[in-house]
């Protein structure tokens, strides 16, 4: 199935309910966090972290505030990027 992403839709989009919750909340969650591992997007993120982090000194404290955040498997990705590093 062919999908044109030249125009965003204007179609209210799924996760704009704010009062959806369940089953339908969990699956929805866990497919966007599939996306996010099959396309990429997590290593996006991380690859971003370590070019911002090589230019500060060593030991600085940053801040990180993922708006949206899903299921948080962004910020788990980030936390095991931090103890690894």
């Amino acid at each position: 199935m062919f999908v044109n992403t030249a125009y965003r839709s204007t179609e209210e989009e799924i996760m704009d309910d704010l009062f959806m919750e369940g089953e339908m909340l969990q699956k929805t969650l866990d497919q966007i966090a599939a996306i996010n591992k099959r396309l990429g997007g997590n290593k996006a993120t991380i690859d971003g972290l370590h070019t911002l982090l090589k230019t500060r000194p060593a030991g600085s404290i940053i801040s990180i505030v993922d708006l949206g955040c899903g299921s948080g498997d962004m910020l788990r990705a980030v936390a095991d990027y931090g103890r690894e590093k």
